[in-house]
């Protein structure tokens, strides 16, 4: 009978969710989706609060050009303000999602390397040659 101590063995292998790059790329996905799911519904709000806040600018502009001794119930004659003066006010949702995207890339290569390394370790314990003999 032959000795089979004497061969290589294949070294355990680690599951994927021991390493801390798949639980970061996991939170990425999951910070990407609710940054999806959440954009249409806060660019709606973020539309609306600028209508109001403007439409206010609007009222205190034309209350301190009319005289005091005037009603201001020409409000509404008055023409209304360009939505391009006014210029960007609402605070995007896209560079949070350009950055959580950059950083799935990076956590994506470095799973990737990860994995390579461990594989490579793998191949190298087994072909190593038994220094015991």
């Amino acid at each position: 009978m032959a000795d089979n101590s004497k061969l290589p063995t294949e070294p355990a292998r680690t599951p994927v969710t021991d390493s801390p790059w798949f639980w970061l790329a996991l939170f990425l996905v999951g910070a990407l989706c609710a940054l999806g799911v959440v954009a249409p519904k806060y660019a709606y709000r973020q539309a609306r609060l600028e209508r109001m806040n403007d439409t206010r600018e609007q009222i205190r502009r034309r209350l301190a050009e009319s005289p005091e001794d005037q009603p201001a119930n020409d409000a509404l004659d008055a023409p209304a303000l360009d939505v391009n003066d006014r210029g960007p006010r609402a605070a995007p949702l896209d560079p949070l999602a350009m950055v959580l995207s950059l950083l799935l890339a990076v956590v994506a290569i470095g799973i990737g390397v990860a994995s390579y390394l461990r594989a490579a370790a793998r191949r190298s314990e087994l072909r190593k040659p038994e220094l015991l003999e």
